[in-house]
């Protein structure tokens, strides 16, 4: 029932900010307030229209809801995709046996209605010294006919430069179509390089270290193609550079809530604008006990 009340009654009652955000300056999407109250921010994308990010407080506690399906783990900064075998970028392993990384179906990813729209959920678990924050600087998610490979021939890594620029990954095999992109390669951690596009960079507060969830990231259901069958890669980088606040403990993981109710399918309704929406109360976070992480726990380093 969480999430299939989800829509309604948080939008309507919700209060909406709107920034307008500059045609040439990074825009910050602060989720970081932990404990809630509630934040959910709306951002702009390179790539795929609107997205959502949301603080997602969240203990564990039941069994067997969460599906852990990519790991990363570096200081300074990190990146990686999903895949089902092989440690790509910084993927920490296993990726085998305990499956805590590995390829990922349309199927299995959740449908949450917000605002009359479907959005795709992937949760995140992040782990920093002093539960302090870190930097989201990069999403970017691909479909494919086949799971995607891990040799450093089968992607290529694209920055603006070595010690600055957000990372764009392409994949050489496997006829991956890119479907979103948060950002383009242009920014360099304070406005855009030249290029001219606004970039996203998401701050994100860890809660209480691994274990706990800390972010929903919602992406519209409708630039994926809809076979159900096709396999989801989900690239992501972290950190400084380019973002304000470096990984400096533990592993990031990006999950799925595997108790999610289908919504029916809203009417249509038409995206926001080039702005920054933020929703102040959209979805009640504060619920403890609604979910657990299904992986190994590693004690935060405070």
């Amino acid at each position: 029932m969480f999430v299939k009340q989800l829509a309604a009654a948080a939008v309507a009652a919700a209060t909406l900010i709107l920034v307008h955000a500059p045609a040439q300056a990074k825009v910050i999407l602060d989720v970081s307030a932990n404990p809630p109250p509630a934040v959910a921010v709306s951002g702009t994308a390179n790539q795929g229209g609107t997205f959502i990010v949301t603080n997602a407080f969240v203990q564990p506690a039941g069994s067997g809801v969460i599906d852990t399906f990519l790991r990363i783990d570096q200081t300074g900064n990190e990146s990686g995709y999903n895949v089902n075998s092989g440690t790509p970028l910084d993927v920490q392993p296993p990726t085998g046996a305990d499956k805590l990384t590995h390829a990922l179906q349309l199927s299995e990813i959740p449908l949450v209605s917000i605002g009359g729209v479907l959005y795709r959920e992937f949760g995140l678990d992040v782990n920093q010294i002093g539960n302090g924050l870190i930097s989201l600087d990069q999403v970017q998610i691909f479909q494919s006919a086949a799971p995607l490979g891990s040799a450093t021939s089968d992607y290529q890594l694209d920055q603006a430069s070595m010690s600055s620029g957000d990372a764009v990954i392409s994949f050489n095999t496997g006829n991956a179509t890119q479907v979103f992109a948060m950002n383009t390669k242009f920014n360099n951690g304070t406005d855009l390089g030249g290029d001219g596009v606004g970039n996203n960079e998401v701050w994100i507060d860890t809660g209480k270290g691994s274990g706990t969830g800390d972010m929903f990231f919602y992406v519209a259901d409708s630039v994926f193609s809809s076979d159900p069958n096709s396999y989801v890669t989900l690239f992501s980088q972290f950190g400084s550079p380019t973002g304000t606040y470096e990984s400096n403990s533990g592993f990031e993981e990006w999950f799925l809530r595997q108790d999610v109710p289908t919504p029916t399918p809203p009417t249509p309704t038409p995206e926001p604008a080039t702005i920054a929406t933020v929703v102040s109360g959209l979805i009640p976070l504060g619920v403890v006990g609604l979910l657990r992480l299904r992986r190994r726990r590693q004690e935060d380093k405070a």
